[in-house]
């Protein structure tokens, strides 16, 4: 297994992954949905307000994660965690925590103080994130499950108040993902 970050040439494997990843977990219209999302969050998102990496076995992409600036109120430096995509063969070997791991370790890096994610609690907190309310950092929408609303801060400090609404990047500025 080979984790690295993604490159722009690999665009047309991730939206093809992440479709088939959705479909086969929820469905083909949650499939048809990720690949509209994924086409726009790579396509439209300025290339300095998203970081995307992948896990590849013999150059076939079998994950692919992406996370897109968020504007806080603070000038906290954040990023949405949205979507994760693992392919289903490959699903249950933790292919997505080390993959989520290797992400966090890079945005470190960069400076990037705090990762939000709107996902299954059970998967998330194994990599660190815990339940935040809407009061501590206010979602761009209302969540449709605030149970699903994760944090974590990447320096390991503890998550302070956002003290308004968090704007995220173009392609979720869609009510229908919240």
């Amino acid at each position: 297994m080979n984790y690295s970050v993604f490159d722009y040439s690999q665009t047309q494997q991730a939206i093809e992954l992440c479709e088939s990843a959705f479909t086969a977990s929820a469905g083909e219209q949650e499939g048809q949905l990720l690949k509209l999302l994924v086409t726009k969050l790579i396509n439209e998102t300025p290339e300095n307000d998203l970081f995307g990496f992948c896990s590849t076995v013999d150059h076939q992409m079998v994950g692919a994660i992406f996370f897109s600036r968020l504007t806080l109120p603070d000038k906290t430096s954040g990023f949405l965690l949205s979507p994760v995509a693992i392919d289903s063969e490959y699903q249950g070997k933790r292919v997505g925590q080390k993959l989520i791991r290797y992400g966090l370790d890079h945005l470190g890096t960069q400076g990037i103080e705090l990762v939000v994610t709107y996902g299954d609690p059970a998967f998330y907190s194994k990599i660190g994130f815990k339940q935040v309310s809407t009061e501590l950092i206010e979602p761009p929408f209302n969540l449709s499950q605030p149970i699903g609303w994760l944090a974590q801060m990447v320096n390991g400090k503890d998550i302070k108040p956002s003290h308004g609404k968090i704007g995220c990047a173009k392609a979720f500025d869609d009510p229908g993902y919240w």
